[in-house]
């Protein structure tokens, strides 16, 4: 399936990126959850929830988000 992501899109991702590099890992998973169910699938998006579970020490989300992944 592809993926389209616009402007806006690339923004949440960008600010989850932020979030996550400023240690603040509830902050990236609210922007992630801001992303269209139709995005929530694209590779990018689970790359980046799949980092920031990880970075949380959330291990049992992180691995399911890493199964779903494979």
């Amino acid at each position: 399936m592809t993926h389209q992501i616009d402007i806006t899109h690339k923004r949440l991702l960008l600010a989850a990126q932020g979030y996550s590099e400023l240690g603040l890992p509830e902050l990236a998973l609210a922007e992630l959850d801001l992303l269209p169910d139709s995005l929530q699938t694209a590779p990018i998006a689970i790359e980046s929830r799949l980092s920031v579970l990880m970075q949380a020490k959330r291990w049992p989300e992180a691995l399911q988000i890493g199964r779903d992944l494979c």
